[in-house]
């Protein structure tokens, strides 16, 4: 089942479904679903709702290393100050540049951007 059906379900909506953050920009839907991330929210002014019965799991960025070089002390610290360095309102105004249908950014130019403003990278 997709999530948008499913988070349908869960909040009890009827009716036709748009998909996505974009049916908010044409001001077609009373409810959508995105990643918590998505840039679109603020863009768009939406309201990230509670999720109780956790339905959705949390959308947060996963730090993986190789057996090999999970190994090496020097790597786990230079990188452990990257864990939970991100607030996801930062977050998401770097996906904002990079995604949004005006200016849009290279990834490559937004990632110096979110390094200045939250010194994560």
């Amino acid at each position: 089942m997709g999530r948008g059906i499913a988070a349908r379900r869960l909040v009890g909506l009827r009716g036709r479904s748009r998909r996505g953050v974009h049916a908010r920009a044409k001001a077609t839907s009373a409810a959508i679903t995105a990643f918590s991330s998505d840039g679109r929210i603020s863009a768009f002014d939406l309201v990230v709702l509670d999720d109780p019965r956790r339905a959705f799991p949390p959308y947060e960025a996963v730090l993986l290393l190789s057996p090999r070089v999970a190994s090496d002390v020097r790597v786990v610290e230079a990188v452990s100050p990257l864990v939970g360095s991100i607030p996801v309102e930062q977050m998401r105004r770097a996906n904002l540049l990079v995604d949004r249908d005006r200016d849009q950014q290279p990834p490559a130019q937004a990632a110096p951007w979110l390094s200045a403003t939250t010194g994560a990278l």
